[in-house]
């Protein structure tokens, strides 16, 4: 374990938001550390002022919308820059600008967004549930009842002691709770012992992740990773069992890491962990929107949650009807798994009945969205929308005849069985007979006789926004280490089967000619160190 972080240590390469100035180089130069300048959040950036060479600090001026800020600077240890906290900004566009006498100023527009989102995930869903009062402390008690529709809590400090997993003394850990962009954030680090790194944990699930704050993070007290010193951070909003949105997580990391930045400083890097639906959260967050992360720890992994892991749970349901309902009888266990490529004839079941709802309008809705709030096509047609589609309805878009989120969801051309068929495993009547019944689900999720034609205009949507990970944005420039615990021979079968992890490092090798950025490995389920990820 210990080795791991060593190994993404040394390896990790650091690409901080500081790449956006005001200024040239030979002048002032001003720049944003905690953001991107368009995506600020919560009225505050920590900046930099950097100095051309024989300016002294003190002759730095610095002012936000035309008034001074200088106060907020102090200078580094060389001399050659200030940094400072600027509060106060309004919503929308404001400008810095950095003075010195006889220089040229240098200025710097930056647009402030709502500390509750949205930035850049589009309009936020609704209904949204509150859970702060579900939300249980590392202290005792919740979090109690939100102070306004957006969710909110005050911020909070607590501390607790955690034994050193070595040592086995009591580690104070201080863990500071509060809400960002509706989810609930907790930031934890032994007090006094920062190493200057940053992980970011990310939790599993999909179904029934909609509609709802949550009531936990990916976890902020990992005994190992507090005594080794690093600042832990994690968001509700980046449990995909609570939101399966990768644009809206990424947002919520984004926002979440920037005011880490603002309260403790910019990490030296930033390391993704987490498992399953935490592991397509780190592939999308590292293709899309290069910069938040640095290095990626990813367990029992899928390249993207959309098609890699959704494709495989639907089709598991098809496979599910046509053998036991269309076909009972008609094939062995060995010509079923020759058929689906599944290596134990009961993933077939597991997927259909665990993963599968995500599929459905109506099967995955969270316990806490009342009924009276889901849709129901006779009762309540304008109702919430509990599938993976219309949770994402700002990526594809509304289908203006229905209402309802465009699906890239196709199965029109497949071949089941091609492969089977060629090895000599089922017969030419079995081969037709199963693509002639396979069928697929109607926009509410309901399998039916016809097979599925996506919409085009999600499909363009899909691609061009990288919901469909291609490996051709900023996840081969990362290191990257996969582990997997190897769970394809359940006997009730599972999601998590190993070959996701090469379809992972075919589409890294069809965009960059290379995998040398990622390490694979793989062990008994013995040694799962992924159970609770």
């Amino acid at each position: 374990m210990l080795r791991r972080w060593r190994f993404v240590a040394a390896l990790s390469v650091v690409v901080l938001a500081a790449t956006h100035v005001g200024g040239a180089a030979d002048r002032l130069q001003l720049r944003v550390l905690s953001s991107r300048p368009e995506m600020v959040t919560g009225g505050d950036a920590l900046v930099r002022v950097e100095l051309p060479a024989g300016l002294p600090p003190s002759d730095v001026k610095l002012a936000v919308n035309g008034t001074d800020a200088t106060g907020r600077l102090k200078a580094d240890a060389s001399g050659r820059s200030l940094t400072g906290l600027v509060t106060g900004l309004t919503l929308g566009s404001n400008t810095l600008s950095a003075s010195a006498p006889r220089r040229t100023s240098a200025k710097l527009t930056v647009v402030n967004h709502p500390i509750t989102g949205p930035v850049f995930s589009g309009p936020q869903e609704q209904p949204f549930v509150c859970m702060t009062d579900k939300f249980k402390l590392q202290s005792g008690g919740t979090l109690g009842s939100p102070l306004d529709a957006n969710c909110s809590v005050a911020t909070r400090i607590d501390y607790v002691e955690i034994p050193d997993p070595e040592t086995k003394a009591p580690m104070k850990v201080r863990i500071e709770t509060g809400t960002i962009n509706r989810g609930i954030y907790q930031i934890a680090m032994v007090e006094g012992a920062w190493n200057g790194r940053l992980i970011y944990t990310f939790g599993g699930g999909c179904e029934p992740g909609w509609f709802q704050q949550g009531n936990e993070t990916g976890g902020v007290t990992d005994p190992v990773m507090l005594s080794r010193g690093y600042a832990v951070a994690s968001n509700s909003l980046n449990v995909q069992g609570n939101n399966c949105g990768d644009v809206s997580t990424a947002e919520t990391m984004a926002m979440t890491k920037e005011h880490f930045i603002e309260a403790y400083g910019v990490p030296a890097f930033t390391i993704g962990w987490g498992s399953s639906g935490g592991s397509t959260q780190q592939h999308a967050i590292a293709e899309n929107y290069p910069g938040l992360l640095d290095g990626l720890m990813t367990g029992r992994s899928f390249v993207d949650g959309t098609f890699a892991s959704s494709t495989s749970s639907g089709e598991g349901r098809l496979f599910e009807r046509y053998f036991d309902k269309l076909a009972p009888g008609q094939y062995s266990d060995e010509q079923v798994m020759a058929v689906t490529g599944f290596p134990v004839p009961a993933t077939i079941h597991n997927l259909s009945r665990v993963r599968a709802p995500r599929f459905s309008a109506t099967e995955a809705c969270p316990a806490e969205l009342g009924k009276e709030l889901r849709y129901d096509a006779a009762t309540n047609p304008k109702g919430a929308r509990c599938d993976l589609w219309d949770h994402s309805v700002n990526v594809y878009g509304r289908d203006q005849k229905t209402g309802f989120a465009r699906r890239p969801l196709d199965n029109i051309g497949i071949q089941y069985g091609l492969g089977a068929l060629n090895a000599g495993k089922i017969t030419v009547a079995q081969f037709l007979d199963i693509n002639e019944k396979i069928g697929g689900f109607d926009i509410d999720g309901t399998m039916v006789g016809e097979r599925m034609v996506a919409d085009p205009a999600a499909i363009r949507a899909a691609y061009r926004t990288g919901r469909l990970n291609e490996a051709q944005g900023g996840l081969g420039g990362l290191p990257i280490i996969d582990y997997r615990t190897y769970y394809d021979d359940l006997p009730g079968g599972d999601v998590h089967m190993r070959f996701q992890t090469f379809t992972t490092d075919a589409r890294l090798m069809k965009a960059r000619g290379t995998t040398d950025n990622r390490v694979m490995l793989t062990q008994d389920r013995q040694y799962d160190s992924s159970a609770k990820r």
